[in-house]
């Protein structure tokens, strides 16, 4: 799951992808979606190849990798366009303008992002369903300063998407009196969570994702109640929208993920790297911090920034692979196939 989450499946050589000046290698492989010189960009290496062999690739996008997925033979990248690459053809969505999520099942392709009109919405293949007017329902007399999505999961036949929104409250409360709230939508019903009350400011993470664990939905972030405060936040995550608190307020979450019995939320303390594995913090040695997680085969790989300003990928807490400075290129999301 992409925290910005990413669904890891197993099968052969994706057709489509070539080695890029080097001999080929075998999969299973670690992919890691982001950007490079303004462009949308992802890298792959084999799992059987630590530090070596990292194949860069590119989409024709101005923007950022924001989800990779992969499935069977495919690999499916979203970078703020109107539609998806399925190893490296690019398929638009009928009606859309940007997307930034990605989620398959079976024969079925799920993304959410903005629609041609500037609303929120999700696609079921070329389907759209409206996620804009459950919000319009809910802040009636509010002025939305930010509304952002920010993952999806399947569930069943449920289509869940998070986001949160920012507000201020022009015509029931005093002026400069602000909201933040978590967002769930389940198909096109929003759940909040929250609401707010208080101003934390846009970057206020009440949401980062959210993951599907059997029949339960779990989604991480920050409780936006009156209790929190900047720099001493109360992060957690809501089990079918009933918040559960780390009790570790300086906490900062970025992703969420799960596998077999567990739930994984990667994230920052204090300028560490660390993640939240059901009811224990583990520290990654050298990492400043996470930004998403997979799991494979009971090995934890996590994404993120260490204390030389490298793009850095660890495995069970030592480093796969280093992937060059921050300021030649941005990491964004991760998946496994083959």
């Amino acid at each position: 799951m992409v925290c910005l989450f990413a669904i890891a499946a197993t099968g052969c050589k994706k057709p489509g992808i070539a080695p890029v000046g080097s001999a080929t290698v075998t999969g299973p492989y670690l992919y890691v979606g982001g950007a490079r010189n303004s462009t949308a960009a992802f890298w792959r290496v084999s799992l059987s190849q630590p530090n070596g062999n990292i194949i860069t690739d590119t989409t024709a996008s101005p923007n950022a990798v924001s989800s990779i997925v992969t499935l069977g033979n495919d690999v499916y990248i979203v970078a703020g366009t109107p539609g998806y690459w399925k190893n490296k053809m690019f398929i638009t969505v009928f009606g859309a303008s940007q997307i930034y999520n990605i989620a398959i099942a079976g024969t079925s392709v799920y993304t959410s992002g903005w629609d041609s009109s500037g609303n929120l919405a999700y696609w079921v293949n070329n389907r759209e369903v409206s996620l804009q007017n459950a919000i319009g329902n809910q802040f009636t007399n509010a002025h939305i300063m930010n509304v952002t999505e920010t993952g999806m999961a399947l569930s069943g036949s449920n289509v869940l998407v998070t986001g949160r929104i920012y507000v201020e409250n022009w015509t029931t409360d005093p002026a400069g009196s602000f909201d933040n709230n978590g967002l769930l939508w389940t198909n096109a019903s929003l759940q909040l969570f929250g609401p707010g009350g208080v101003y934390l400011g846009t970057g206020f993470p009440s949401t980062v994702g959210i993951t599907v664990l059997g029949s339960d939905n779990y989604v991480a972030g920050v409780l936006p109640d009156s209790t929190s405060t900047k720099g001493n936040w109360n992060s957690g995550y809501w089990k079918n929208g009933v918040f559960t608190s780390f009790n570790n307020k300086n906490f900062n979450p970025a992703c969420i993920t799960s596998a077999g019995n567990d739930i994984y939320i990667g994230g920052s303390a204090n300028a560490q790297g660390v993640y939240w594995k059901s009811g224990t913090f583990v520290s990654i040695a050298n990492a400043t911090r996470l930004i998403t997680m997979v799991i494979y085969n009971n090995d934890v790989y996590a994404l993120g920034i260490d204390n030389n300003n490298n793009n850095v990928v660890w495995k069970n807490g030592a480093v796969f692979i280093t992937m060059g400075q921050v300021s030649n290129q941005l990491t964004t999301s991760m998946a496994i196939g083959s």
